[in-house]
């Protein structure tokens, strides 16, 4: 496969990735979701879990695509906060 390509196909998938965030009485808790749709991202369950539990928190749960921090655990500087929305439909 062509290089190029490759980084094309790469460079598409990138912005299908969102970090999901939410605050809770216990602190702010993020994930990893994935664009599957025009409105609809999938995640593993323990992203969200607290969430199934205890619904009170659902109007604070943000998605940042094209979030880029200088390390892959998003605890270093922060390149781009990238482009916020909200995230949960009940």
């Amino acid at each position: 496969m062509d290089l190029g390509v490759l980084q094309k196909k790469i460079a598409k998938l990138e912005q299908q990735v969102c970090r999901i965030e939410f605050d809770t009485a216990r602190g702010r808790k993020t994930g990893t979701g994935f664009l599957v749709g025009p409105n609809l991202v999938l995640t593993n369950y323990h992203v969200v879990e607290e969430l199934a539990i205890d619904s009170s928190h659902v109007d604070n749960v943000k998605l940042r695509f094209d979030f880029k921090t200088t390390d892959e655990q998003g605890t270093s500087r922060t390149i781009n906060k990238g482009n916020e929305y909200l995230g949960w439909t009940r």
